[in-house]
């Protein structure tokens, strides 16, 4: 097809509300030529909506599959996270668990001067339930020893939040104490917010013992 036939043609498609890209696939010509040739064709309504819906739905297309795109490397991610936790727990020795144990309390738990006990507070469920995991693989520990506070807002309820978390650390609902209830301004309202749970265990060897872990493990960082 000769230059002018390609450009008339063109400017035909143009015409009629289709992008310079579509027009270049068409008549097998670059993107740059598709625009030289048709960039003075004058669009009537009907074809400036076209084109307006056809960006439209390649931007919705685009985000789509950027989406999808994203959703499968989390997937990817997620597999590959899962199979080192597996090989993590069937691999994991006392000591290992003792000091994951000491970084999430070193993270997270009360440092008092002198640790007579262990006080581990956290809105997370997942995470407290991984740290009192931890606690129990790494030592040998007495059930009745733990003590459960729960601080909740006005709008929760106190017996179905207990229960709750009583599941969750496999601690009874008789080693909880009362919840205490936050003021609750009416701004705002958590959905699916459990509260926080403040879990104490009272050992002063196995306090003394994570508190030694992590500021050992500090010091081999920035010197003792």
């Amino acid at each position: 097809m000769s230059y002018s036939k390609i450009r008339v043609q063109a400017q035909k498609l143009r015409a009629t509300g289709l992008s310079y890209k579509f027009i270049a696939n068409k008549l097998n010509i670059s993107v740059s030529s598709a625009y030289l040739y048709t960039k003075d064709v004058r669009l009537n309504p009907q074809s400036k909506q076209r084109l307006i819906e056809s960006a439209n739905n390649g931007r919705a297309k685009g985000r789509k599959t950027r989406l999808n795109n994203l959703a499968r490397s989390h997937a990817l991610l997620m597999v590959a996270a899962e199979k080192s936790i597996e090989t993590l727990f069937k691999h994991c020795s006392r000591k290992t668990w003792r000091l994951i144990c000491s970084l999430l309390y070193w993270c997270e738990g009360s440092k008092p001067k002198t640790m007579s006990q262990l006080t581990f507070t956290n809105s997370d469920p997942a995470l407290t339930a991984v740290y009192l995991h931890s606690l129990r693989q790494a030592f040998s520990v007495d059930e009745t020893k733990f003590r459960v506070q729960l601080h909740l807002h006005e709008y929760h309820n106190a017996d179905q939040q207990t229960q709750f978390w009583s599941k969750l650390t496999s601690i009874p609902v008789k080693q909880f104490n009362r919840p205490y209830l936050k003021p609750h301004t009416g701004k705002r309202q958590r959905i699916d917010y459990p509260g926080c749970a403040s879990i104490r265990y009272h050992d002063a060897k196995i306090a003394k013992s994570i508190k030694y872990t992590y500021t050992a493990l500090g010091q081999q960082f920035i010197g003792k």
